[in-house]
Protein backbone atom coordinates (compact mmCIF):
# COMPACT_ATOMS: atom_id res chain seq x y z
CA UNK A 1 0.00 0.00 0.00
CA UNK A 2 1.31 3.43 -0.89
CA UNK A 3 1.75 6.05 1.81
CA UNK A 4 -0.38 8.44 -0.26
CA UNK A 5 -3.30 5.97 -0.23
CA UNK A 6 -3.12 5.55 3.53
CA UNK A 7 -3.03 9.32 4.01
CA UNK A 8 -6.05 9.74 1.70
CA UNK A 9 -8.05 7.16 3.63
CA UNK A 10 -7.11 8.66 6.99
CA UNK A 11 -8.09 12.16 5.89
CA UNK A 12 -11.41 10.94 4.48
CA UNK A 13 -12.13 9.04 7.70
CA UNK A 14 -11.24 12.04 9.87
CA UNK A 15 -13.22 14.55 7.80
CA UNK A 16 -16.38 12.46 7.48
CA UNK A 17 -16.08 11.46 11.15
CA UNK A 18 -15.79 15.12 12.15
CA UNK A 19 -18.81 16.10 10.06
CA UNK A 20 -20.79 13.21 11.55
CA UNK A 21 -19.78 14.17 15.09
CA UNK A 22 -20.71 17.82 14.50
CA UNK A 23 -24.06 16.78 13.01
CA UNK A 24 -24.81 14.67 16.10
CA UNK A 25 -23.71 17.25 18.66
CA UNK A 26 -25.15 20.39 17.05
CA UNK A 27 -28.32 18.73 15.71
CA UNK A 28 -27.69 20.50 12.40
CA UNK A 29 -27.26 18.69 9.12
CA UNK A 30 -23.56 18.97 8.28
CA UNK A 31 -23.04 15.54 6.71
CA UNK A 32 -24.81 14.56 3.51
CA UNK A 33 -24.24 11.57 1.23
CA UNK A 34 -22.52 13.53 -1.58
CA UNK A 35 -19.75 14.49 0.87
CA UNK A 36 -18.58 10.86 0.90
CA UNK A 37 -18.04 11.01 -2.85
CA UNK A 38 -16.43 14.44 -2.55
CA UNK A 39 -14.00 13.00 0.02
CA UNK A 40 -13.07 10.21 -2.39
CA UNK A 41 -12.30 12.77 -5.09
CA UNK A 42 -10.40 15.36 -3.03
CA UNK A 43 -8.30 12.87 -1.07
CA UNK A 44 -8.05 9.94 -3.49
CA UNK A 45 -7.83 11.83 -6.79
CA UNK A 46 -6.54 15.29 -5.83
CA UNK A 47 -5.10 15.92 -9.30
CA UNK A 48 -8.42 15.75 -11.20
CA UNK A 49 -10.39 18.87 -12.14
CA UNK A 50 -13.34 17.80 -9.99
CA UNK A 51 -11.08 18.20 -6.92
CA UNK A 52 -10.38 21.88 -7.60
CA UNK A 53 -11.78 24.26 -4.99
CA UNK A 54 -13.71 26.23 -7.61
CA UNK A 55 -15.31 23.04 -8.92
CA UNK A 56 -16.40 22.01 -5.45
CA UNK A 57 -17.76 25.41 -4.43
CA UNK A 58 -19.47 26.35 -7.69
CA UNK A 59 -20.61 22.80 -8.44
CA UNK A 60 -22.45 22.61 -5.12
CA UNK A 61 -23.72 26.19 -5.48
CA UNK A 62 -25.18 25.58 -8.95
CA UNK A 63 -26.76 22.26 -8.01
CA UNK A 64 -28.19 23.59 -4.75
CA UNK A 65 -29.73 26.61 -6.46
CA UNK A 66 -31.31 24.45 -9.15
CA UNK A 67 -32.48 21.96 -6.53
CA UNK A 68 -34.34 24.71 -4.67
CA UNK A 69 -35.77 25.95 -7.94
CA UNK A 70 -37.08 22.43 -8.59
CA UNK A 71 -38.71 22.41 -5.15
CA UNK A 72 -40.87 25.32 -6.26
CA UNK A 73 -42.45 23.19 -9.02
CA UNK A 74 -46.11 22.25 -8.69
CA UNK A 75 -46.64 18.89 -6.95
CA UNK A 76 -47.70 17.13 -10.17
CA UNK A 77 -44.50 18.27 -11.93
CA UNK A 78 -41.85 17.14 -9.42
CA UNK A 79 -40.42 14.33 -11.56
CA UNK A 80 -40.01 16.64 -14.52
CA UNK A 81 -38.61 19.40 -12.28
CA UNK A 82 -36.06 17.01 -10.77
CA UNK A 83 -34.94 15.78 -14.18
CA UNK A 84 -34.63 19.36 -15.41
CA UNK A 85 -32.66 20.38 -12.30
CA UNK A 86 -30.15 17.58 -12.83
CA UNK A 87 -29.88 18.27 -16.55
CA UNK A 88 -29.49 22.01 -16.05
CA UNK A 89 -26.92 21.41 -13.29
CA UNK A 90 -24.81 19.34 -15.64
CA UNK A 91 -25.13 21.88 -18.46
CA UNK A 92 -24.07 24.77 -16.21
CA UNK A 93 -21.21 22.88 -14.55
CA UNK A 94 -19.86 21.91 -17.98
CA UNK A 95 -20.38 25.40 -19.40
CA UNK A 96 -18.51 27.09 -16.57
CA UNK A 97 -15.88 24.31 -16.26
CA UNK A 98 -16.80 23.60 -12.63
CA UNK A 99 -17.88 19.96 -12.85
CA UNK A 100 -18.03 18.25 -9.48
CA UNK A 101 -20.09 15.03 -9.93
CA UNK A 102 -21.12 14.53 -6.28
CA UNK A 103 -22.86 17.91 -6.34
CA UNK A 104 -25.29 16.65 -8.97
CA UNK A 105 -26.93 14.60 -6.22
CA UNK A 106 -28.04 17.71 -4.34
CA UNK A 107 -31.30 18.26 -6.28
CA UNK A 108 -32.27 14.63 -5.57
CA UNK A 109 -31.49 15.11 -1.88
CA UNK A 110 -33.51 18.32 -1.74
CA UNK A 111 -36.50 16.88 -3.58
CA UNK A 112 -36.58 13.78 -1.39
CA UNK A 113 -36.19 15.59 1.94
CA UNK A 114 -37.97 18.91 1.25
CA UNK A 115 -35.46 20.90 3.34
CA UNK A 116 -35.99 24.64 3.42
CA UNK A 117 -33.24 26.93 2.17
CA UNK A 118 -32.00 28.14 5.58
CA UNK A 119 -31.97 24.66 7.07
CA UNK A 120 -30.00 23.28 4.16
CA UNK A 121 -27.85 26.05 2.70
CA UNK A 122 -26.10 27.27 5.86
CA UNK A 123 -25.07 23.79 7.07
CA UNK A 124 -24.07 22.85 3.50
CA UNK A 125 -21.71 25.81 3.47
CA UNK A 126 -20.14 24.74 6.78
CA UNK A 127 -19.76 21.14 5.55
CA UNK A 128 -18.08 22.25 2.34
CA UNK A 129 -15.84 24.60 4.34
CA UNK A 130 -14.67 21.73 6.55
CA UNK A 131 -14.02 19.57 3.48
CA UNK A 132 -11.97 22.35 1.87
CA UNK A 133 -9.88 22.98 5.00
CA UNK A 134 -9.18 19.24 5.21
CA UNK A 135 -8.30 19.22 1.51
CA UNK A 136 -5.84 22.09 2.00
CA UNK A 137 -4.10 20.34 4.92
CA UNK A 138 -4.09 17.02 3.04
CA UNK A 139 -2.51 18.59 -0.06
CA UNK A 140 0.20 20.24 2.05
CA UNK A 141 0.98 17.00 3.89
CA UNK A 142 0.79 14.86 0.74
CA UNK A 143 3.11 17.14 -1.23
CA UNK A 144 5.56 17.30 1.69
CA UNK A 145 5.38 13.55 2.17
CA UNK A 146 5.93 12.86 -1.54
CA UNK A 147 8.82 15.33 -1.82
CA UNK A 148 10.47 13.77 1.24
CA UNK A 149 9.99 10.26 -0.20
CA UNK A 150 11.48 11.19 -3.58
CA UNK A 151 14.50 12.92 -2.02
CA UNK A 152 15.23 9.78 0.04
CA UNK A 153 15.33 7.60 -3.11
Amino acid sequence: MKKKHLLAGLFAAFTIGLLSYLTETTHHLLLIAPFGATSCIIFGLPEVHAARVRNIVFGYLICTALGFLALAAPINMTSLALGCAIGASIILMLTFDVVHPPAAGIPILLMSTQYDILFFFFPLTIGIGILLVSQFVFNKLASHSLSTSSSES
